[in-house]
């Protein structure tokens, strides 16, 4: 057995372990028609004070590699989305009561939070990082302000995509990170997920702590999609 079909076992052993009917009900966020003139990429924009926010549960993510174990302390996501019909706004905050920002050394880790879409916008893909033939598109953005466009066909496969079009600009005040993640609705990355046009994608967040050694798959997540239903323009 090679070392991803083994990752594969022990997915799905974690998966049979939790079970996975124990998440909530799936969410559904809705985006909101950008305001005219108001810039929504900044965290504390004016744009996001009429703005629905959609609170996500989240479950520590299955455990996939021995060293790594624990729970994981974010129990939600507020998301709210918002798009000018070109570009797509989301803006996450979640509780969290340190700050760690810095460049990380030896057993020291980053907060972070990351948005996954299906690239075939289908339910049916394996929320947890997707399978081969199942890839997943990932906004990824941490605490030190890197942002990234990542891929995945599954556990172990995670790539930095070769366009690299996402922005993100986070704020941590008052015992709470809260971060806008953006990108246009069509891309030119082959790995990315298509939003111009769609009226509804299945959408997961994730959220990390870095004070609680969280990292790679060890992260608060949901184990099924939330709905995405962008607004028509």
């Amino acid at each position: 057995m090679n070392r991803l079909s083994k990752l594969s076992a022990v997915l799905l052993a974690a998966l049979l372990a939790i079970g996975c009917g124990a998440s909530a009900a799936p969410s559904t966020i809705r985006a909101a028609k950008a305001p005219t003139g108001v810039s929504a990429a900044d965290p504390g924009s004016a744009a996001w004070d009429k703005v629905r926010a959609t609170e996500i549960a989240l479950v520590t993510a299955p455990a996939v590699h021995a060293s790594i174990s624990g729970n994981a302390t974010a129990a939600s996501v507020s998301v709210q989305a918002l798009s000018d019909g070109k570009r797509i706004y989301f803006r996450l905050s979640w509780t969290d009561g340190t700050a760690d920002a810095e460049r990380p050394d030896t057993g020291r880790f980053l907060d972070g939070v990351a948005l996954q879409f299906p690239l075939n916008r289908s339910s049916k893909t394996v929320v947890l990082m997707g399978t081969p033939g199942g890839r997943v598109n990932i906004w990824y953005w941490r605490a030190d302000g890197r942002v990234q466009n990542l891929f995945a066909d599954g556990f172990g496969t995670l790539t930095s995509a070769p366009v690299q079009d996402v922005s993100g600009k986070g704020v941590h005040a008052n015992g709470r990170w809260t971060v806008v993640l953006s990108r246009d609705l069509r891309t030119a990355a082959a790995d990315g997920v298509q939003l111009k046009g769609v009226g509804r994608i299945p959408v997961a967040p994730a959220v990390w702590n870095g004070a609680n050694a969280e990292r790679d798959g060890f992260k608060a997540t949901t184990m099924e999609w939330q709905s995405l239903v962008l607004t028509a323009r």
